[in-house]
């Protein structure tokens, strides 16, 4: 009988671990399974999902080095993402290197992904060669040493691709290398193409992320009837969206009257400047519709935006009711907000306004807007945390601002900083080049198309 190769003994103690984070079941073999999926990906008509499909197990337990050409005919893993829905979608596959004792180097692991939906490397790499992932709060795994991006591109609607993960030892690693270990799992990040305010119309859930579009049901008002909205809430959304040249966030899509004077309710997307702009008082006679501000937001400050910004904005009602006290959850907020109760006129049409103290509320998800009490221990996962700025919601006497990590009031000649905030006409979309990154983060912002 032939020998067994020394080589092939010399490493029968290598172990490849990895665990694929985007299925339903279990198994007990090599790979482990766990669902996690984006907030933006699930609606009610065919519920987007992403999805893995299992053809065969890969068992690389006591593995050893090998060629390309033999790593090239083992057996793949099969990984099908399907978009059973009716929106578009961008996707990154991303590879998070775990920490373990006494671990294998990235350069002796090599890997080929083969498939419809590849257009990347089509030659065999290493892991080392992958480009370098970024963290951000919320992402799954834990004990991650780094991240790296395995693959991305983009889905159509009611269509799928389809890819082939192989991997193998590098037949570069030599004796000092044998009995090292290399663990890894895989997440898929999923986001919309394209947002437009007929969304309103899809169910977004969270997840256990916390971060993304939420469904919210806004109760009657005495101004406004029941509906539902969408809102961006927790830490750092992918919200950023270009605008006037400038970046801003979108704080949700909503029912919004307008104007016309027959109570006619459009879907509209709401947006926000991300950086704040002067110092005002917010009004010498507590009354917001002749107030400082929107005097100096409506005239002065619209006449700085651009002729193709201006065309992009719907003017809006925008709602006096008055809270008369900063303990109330946002749903509360919301409705007297929206209630008959007013120093001057219950509501104006304007071009540019403020954001509501209800908008931070919702902002902070279930933990903030179901409190009584918005401060930094009831609401720590909210994006428009980290400033001080003026809300367009007043108490009759006192205005409300955003203070950093809580909301709380002043008298109206107090000095607070500006953050603007605009609707958008119905027709605007929100797109996005996939290619270039993460659609809707701060370095590959939404742009407008209206």
């Amino acid at each position: 009988m032939k020998k067994p190769n020394k080589l092939s003994l010399l490493f029968t103690a290598f172990l490849l671990v990895f665990s694929l984070l985007l299925t339903i079941g279990t198994t007990y073999s090599l790979w482990t399974y766990n669902k996690v999926q984006e907030s933006t990906n699930k609606v009610v008509s065919g519920c987007f999902t992403l999805e893995l499909e299992e053809s065969s197990t890969i068992n690389l337990n006591n593995t050893y080095p090998m060629s390309d050409e033999k790593g090239e005919k083992t057996t793949p893993y099969q990984l099908t993402i399907k978009n059973t829905c009716s929106i578009d979608a961008n996707y990154q596959a991303i590879l998070n290197i775990l920490t373990v004792s006494n671990p294998l180097e990235n350069q002796y692991v090599k890997y080929k992904i083969t498939g419809n939906g590849y257009n990347g490397s089509q030659t065999a790499q290493t892991i080392d060669q992958l480009q370098a992932y970024t963290r951000v709060s919320g992402d799954p795994g834990d004990n991650v040493k780094e991240s790296k991006i395995l693959f991305s591109g983009a889905v159509a609607a009611k269509q799928n691709v389809t890819y082939k993960l192989y991997l193998w030892v590098n037949q570069t690693a030599g004796n000092t290398e044998m009995k090292k270990k290399f663990e890894a799992n895989i997440f898929v990040r999923s986001y919309p193409t394209k947002i437009t305010s007929n969304a309103a119309a899809i169910n977004l859930e969270l997840n256990s992320l916390d971060s993304g579009l939420k469904e919210v049901a806004q109760v009657e008002t005495s101004q406004l009837k029941a509906n539902n909205s969408l809102r961006y809430v927790g830490n750092n959304p992918l919200n950023y969206v270009n605008f006037n040249n400038e970046t801003w966030r979108v704080v949700g899509i909503f029912d919004v009257d307008t104007g016309d004077g027959n109570n006619t309710l459009e879907k509209r997307i709401k947006i926000v400047r991300d950086e704040l702009i002067n110092t005002s008082s917010w009004s010498n006679n507590n009354n917001y519709d002749n107030s400082t501000i929107n005097n100096y937001l409506n005239n002065e400050y619209y006449n700085t935006l651009s002729e193709a910004s201006k065309q992009l904005i719907a003017p809006s009602i925008i709602y006096l009711g008055q809270n008369k006290t900063t303990e109330l959850s946002a749903n509360q907020l919301y409705a007297n907000e929206r209630s008959l109760v007013s120093n001057s006129v219950l509501n104006i049409n304007s071009n540019v306004s403020l954001l509501y103290a209800s908008d931070y509320a919702y902002a902070g998800g279930i933990l903030c807007s179901d409190v009584n009490q918005l401060n930094a221990a009831n609401c720590p996962n909210n994006w428009l945390n980290g400033q001080v700025f003026w809300t367009n919601s007043s108490n009759g006497e006192n205005a409300y601002y955003v203070n950093n990590n809580q909301i709380s009031m002043d008298v109206t000649t107090a000095n607070k900083a500006i953050k603007p905030a605009v609707y958008l006409k119905s027709n605007v979309e929100l797109t996005c080049d996939s290619t270039i990154g993460i659609c809707g983060s701060k370095t590959n912002p939404y742009t407008l198309k209206g």
